[in-house]
């Protein structure tokens, strides 16, 4: 996994849920000495996070944000762990790093949210050779529809299409006759796997 992630650099985790994503995630902070890197996770993770990081890296500086009020010196870290939920207001904040990791990298799927808006503007900053890692243990053809933000945060997404290239081919998307959009179904999912897999998609299961 380590290997696969530090060559792809842009890429999903999608390991099941036991087999060491984690650890998989700082391990390729270390192989590719990307740093000052930022971890994004659901709040309740921010302090397992940084214990595990502790823990495999104790030689480095290990700083997190759990309000909206205090924020560390810009830069005076190695890593910097913040939940989901305080992105969007440190967004300014948390732009031009050398890595960013997204945890259960779901909680950013949906495109028109504040906090999904905020991890792809921090993922579109990191250098052109950065590292960004989306963690999650949700099989990939659940809902395809999912997935394309997760795709636009890893910048991957006109691989496939570019967003509604990504939603007609493989989501089915058609409007009905009041003029709505659907984005729901799941379609070519043969053909998504074969390329996420291709790309930026490793997935081990137990």
């Amino acid at each position: 996994g380590i290997v696969y992630a530090s060559k792809a650099r842009r890429c999903f985790i999608a390991d099941d849920m036991g087999l060491g994503k984690t650890m998989q995630a700082i391990g390729t902070l270390e192989n590719t000495n990307s740093y000052p890197a930022v971890i994004v996770c659901p709040p309740g993770l921010v302090l397992n996070w940084r214990d595990e990081i502790n823990k495999w890296l104790p030689h480095r500086n290990v700083v997190y944000v759990t309000n909206r009020s205090e924020f560390p010196e810009p830069l005076s870290y190695d890593v910097l762990i913040i939940g989901y939920s305080n992105i969007d207001h440190w967004c300014s904040l948390l732009l031009k790093h050398n890595a960013y990791v997204y945890d259960e990298s779901h909680y950013a799927k949906t495109p028109t949210a504040k906090r999904t808006k905020s991890a792809i503007k921090m993922a579109r900053s990191a250098p052109a050779d950065g590292l960004v890692l989306c963690l999650t243990g949700k099989p990939i053809t659940n809902r395809p529809a999912e997935y394309a933000a997760q795709l636009d945060i890893l910048g991957q997404l006109n691989k496939f299409g570019g967003l509604w290239g990504f939603y007609r081919r493989y989501c089915g998307a058609f409007r009905d006759r009041f003029g709505q959009w659907h984005v729901d179904g799941a379609t070519n999912l043969e053909e998504l796997n074969n390329t996420l897999r291709a790309t930026c998609y490793i997935r081990r299961t137990k």
